[in-house]
């Protein structure tokens, strides 16, 4: 079977990203033993800041566990972590949902301003501020913020710092997810493909709620030539 399915969900206004962050993106990271430098008066949270030097890779980010999928350096105190996603219009958003895999503390910046601190102590941070207290390996938090998206390319920035110079590991994941504004459409589950045979395949996928779809399909990206139209 040749038939190669490319999806594309456009919806009566426009189709909007729930999950604009994911478990296990690829982030820019900073670990070399210091804060990262500024740039003529631009910090590394700001969305001006170029980080083309800095490493990358995905989530989960860290060292001392053996379940990164990305090792940075075991003598790191805090490490920096940037990444950054496009909002094409904010007011598609009410509010935002923020889940975190850490060890031990963290910062979390959006488009420069910070957000939300998790087991880090109050006032300024530098690079040897400790965390709070020891965490779990791996522990989790999350939290509901208002919706403080700009038009754009939109910056994460998160420093996680160790409870002392003797700890031994470091984790990172993130996760960002926009709740929808009331009567914006989104896909909730799907979509994926079912009932495969050498001459037709379904594709279901479900949105929260009624919204004409339409689904492009071809034998590549550049030959998205068929479309089926569903209206509910």
């Amino acid at each position: 079977m040749r038939l190669l399915i490319f999806l594309g969900c456009i919806f009566a206004t426009h189709c909007v990203q729930a999950q604009l962050v994911p478990y296990g993106s690829i982030w820019k990271y900073y670990d070399l033993g210091m804060a990262p430098p500024n740039q003529s008066g631009v910090t590394w949270k700001q969305n001006a800041y170029d980080a083309m030097s800095w490493a990358s890779g995905p989530a989960e980010l860290g060292y001392g566990d053996g379940d990164e999928a990305t090792p940075i350096s075991s003598s790191t105190l805090t490490g920096y972590f940037r990444h950054a996603f496009v909002v094409n219009d904010p007011g598609d958003y009410d509010s935002l949902q923020l889940f975190l895999t850490y060890d031990d503390g963290a910062v979390i910046y959006l488009n420069g301003n910070e957000i939300w601190r998790v087991n880090m102590p109050a006032g300024t941070i530098t690079y040897n501020t400790f965390a709070s207290s020891n965490s779990g390996d791996n522990a989790q938090a999350s939290i509901k913020l208002p919706n403080t998206f700009i038009t754009g390319t939109n910056l994460l920035a998160v420093e996680v710092h160790q409870r002392s110079a003797s700890s031994t590991d470091l984790s990172f994941d993130f996760n960002l997810t926009g709740i929808p504004a009331p009567g914006v459409a989104f896909i909730v589950r799907g979509p994926y493909l079912q009932k495969a045979n050498d001459t037709s395949l379904v594709v279901r996928w479900r949105t929260n709620i009624p919204t004409p779809t339409m689904l492009d399909f071809g034998l590549s990206m550049a030959t998205l030539t068929q479309s089926v139209i569903d209206t509910v």
